[in-house]
């Protein structure tokens, strides 16, 4: 793989590592306590599977918004 490339897909891992911690402070910060204990139990109860727990995570995500959008 040319150079360049390397250093471009480098810096994007580390674009995307620093906008996941971002992501993660914020959720820490923001979301309310009864939402992060849902999320924690489906982590916990999906463990070795990828897919029904990133789809748990966005399911979670969506109802966290649109509960933010009506307050406001």
């Amino acid at each position: 793989m040319p150079e360049p490339v390397k250093e471009k897909a480098a810096q994007a891992a580390g674009q995307a590592r620093a906008a996941a911690s971002r992501a993660g402070r914020m959720w820490d910060e923001k979301a309310p306590k009864s939402l992060q204990d849902t999320a924690t139990q489906y982590t916990q109860r999906a463990p070795n599977n990828g897919t029904t727990l990133l789809v748990a995570a966005a399911g979670v995500t969506v109802l966290w918004l649109t509960a933010r959008r009506r307050k406001n």
